[in-house]
């Protein structure tokens, strides 16, 4: 037999690491990413991924420190303007 009381407090300790891995991870990766991305001209990426950190359903964003809200914001600026830029100028070969 097992012991219930065990088996919750192993459940809830590994509810409580997961909490913890997520707000220490999610943004990390996130940044990460958004990095990759600019460097690799893969803007529509960067707007994919802010899409998804964005969804209120899922609100990833609210495990996100002010510091890396900051960063990908300005990913994301950037990305904007490259991608926008690049629209621009197909439109005006046409």
């Amino acid at each position: 037999m097992n012991d219930i009381q065990t088996d919750s407090h192993n459940d809830e300790s590994r509810t409580n690491e997961m909490l913890i891995l997520r707000q220490k991870c999610v943004s990390m990766i996130a940044c990460t990413l958004f990095r990759i991305f600019d460097l690799s001209k893969e803007h529509r990426q960067s707007t994919q991924l802010l899409m998804f950190l964005s969804d209120g359903n899922k609100k990833l964003y609210s495990l996100f420190p002010k510091e890396a809200l900051t960063s990908i914001l300005l990913f994301t600026e950037r990305a904007s303007e490259l991608c926008l830029n690049k629209y621009n100028e197909t439109i005006s070969f046409e």
